[in-house]
């Protein structure tokens, strides 16, 4: 996950707080004859912080899952092309330490995300890559004196995914 950019125009946006990050995912699906199909998804980011500093010690996690639309062509011998489209929820989490002090909320928001790439067909296994858009829409303001975390931000991120795919036949 590389942050690109967010709705705020100050330094508390989200391309502002965070850094690129790996992210961990699961995909399940099919596709009919016609190349066309479907498929849920779901991934965990743990996010990279810039907030950290010696002070105060964060911690965020981002979740996702996602319905999401699918087609798959072959363009040439074992070479399919993918792409896809899909909206669910963007389960955004945080945790700020200040020595004893300590701040943590959550936030569900809409998240959906395009993509598409290349895979190579070696028998029932696919090997490629794929470039993805995911975008995040929160809007969680904290309550004024409470122990909450603002997580209101509208994200947009380019996800660069290398896997195996099974596939059955």
């Amino acid at each position: 996950m590389i942050p690109l950019g967010d709705s705020n125009s100050g330094k508390t946006g989200w391309s502002d707080m965070v850094s690129s990050s790996p992210k961990l995912g699961l995909r399940v699906g099919a596709t009919g004859e016609s190349g066309l199909g479907g498929m849920i998804t779901a991934d965990w980011t743990p996010i990279s912080a810039n907030a950290d500093n010696q002070i105060v010690d964060v911690s965020a996690h981002r979740f996702r899952i996602l319905a999401q639309f699918v087609v798959d062509k072959p363009v040439a011998s074992h070479l399919v092309f993918s792409g896809r489209g899909g909206l669910g929820v963007d389960i955004a989490h945080a945790t700020a330490t200040f020595g004893n002090l300590s701040s943590s909320d959550t936030d569900t928001g809409l998240g959906f995300e395009f993509g598409g790439g290349l895979w190579f067909q070696v028998g029932s296994i696919d090997v490629g890559g794929e470039v993805a858009l995911p975008f995040g829409i929160h809007s969680h303001k904290a309550a004024l004196g409470s122990n909450d975390i603002t997580l209101d931000y509208t994200s947009y991120d380019i996800d660069l995914l290398f896997g195996v795919r099974l596939r059955a036949k």
